[in-house]
């Protein structure tokens, strides 16, 4: 089959069949603030590595985000007994994230799809329906290298925000208009998935979102793979989301797009991504300093160096 065409944004303010503003993530909650703070951790810096872990190993990168994410973290581990107990109420805060997350991205994902692509066939409400046993979900997971119609750990489809083009597989990635959906439903409000632009919500939202109620003004490289990782099981027909499946291995998926996203060969390129997100979330035209699907990441590293000896 021929590929979907490629969705655009739809100035509307319709809102879907079932209401996005009424989701356990906007609920005000009395708890342990270190809870959101391990909610926040996750969905931004590190999804899959258990705090515990991070704590005890003291795990180099995402341990200091931790700290400098959270002062209650900070000061409750200057007390080494604290340990097992910080660890607890972060972990309650990931597998609240997770399981708020995971819910209503899959339920929302076929609303979005339809008014990125009314013409299209809509993805079935349906999750057991979806992943390749549906031509659309199969299309958007089918790794860009590859045809849909006739793997290797390829990045899919719904990554991009433009047609994958073998020359330049740089070009476009990590930019797919699906990705903004989701990103705009977890970070900044459910209603600012139905602007023109997916851009944070001024005003619409009587609540706040999880990036104005955690001071979050930059997009990370965390908070791509995350969102990213969540649409991936959304598309799937998988019905669990867990860091050990086999038949669908998301903890593989979100470690590739980290790996490449942090790897100082990519600086550049990934300064200019996180621009890119940070203008299209928050209004922001300052460039963030950020400092296996090893298939893309290759295929991308060679073509680039083609391409840069080929200017030359």
């Amino acid at each position: 089959m021929d590929p979907p065409a490629t969705p655009v944004l739809h100035n509307t303010n319709k809102r879907a069949a079932s209401s996005e503003e009424d989701t356990p993530l906007n609920k005000k909650t009395h708890q342990d603030p270190i809870i959101a703070n391990g909610y926040h951790f996750m969905c931004t810096v590190e999804a899959f590595i258990l705090p515990s872990t991070i704590i005890e190993n003291q795990c180099w990168y995402v341990y200091q985000k931790l700290i400098e994410m959270s002062p209650h973290v900070n000061r409750k581990l200057g007390d080494p007994a604290a340990f097992v107990e910080v660890g607890k109420l972060l972990q309650q805060g990931v597998s609240s994230a997770k399981s708020i997350d995971t819910s209503s991205i899959k339920a929302q994902l076929p609303y979005w799809w339809a008014s990125l692509a009314p013409k299209s066939p809509p993805i079935p409400k349906n999750k057991s329906a979806r992943g390749f046993h549906n031509d659309i979900t199969g299309w958007l997971l089918c790794p860009a290298v590859l045809n849909w119609d006739d793997t290797d750990g390829d990045w899919p489809n719904f990554l991009y925000m433009i047609p994958y083009d073998a020359d330049m597989p740089w070009v476009g990635v990590f930019q797919g208009l699906l990705l903004v959906k989701a990103f705009c439903h977890v970070f900044t409000s459910p209603s600012s998935t139905h602007t023109d632009e997916n851009i944070s919500d001024t005003g619409s939202s009587t609540r706040s979102g999880n990036a104005q109620l955690h001071g979050m003004t930059k997009v990370t490289t965390g908070s791509i793979a995350y969102i990213a990782t969540q649409v991936y099981f959304a598309l799937s027909s998988h019905t669990a989301f867990t860091r050990n499946s086999r038949a669908l291995n998301i903890t593989t998926f979100y470690n590739s797009m980290v790996g490449y996203l942090r790897d100082p060969e990519n600086t550049s390129d990934t300064k200019e991504l996180l621009w890119w997100w940070d203008k299209h979330i928050f209004h922001s035209d300052n460039v963030s300093a950020q400092g296996s699907g090893n298939g893309s990441q290759n295929t991308i590293k060679a073509a680039q160096a083609a391409h840069r000896e080929a200017t030359t």
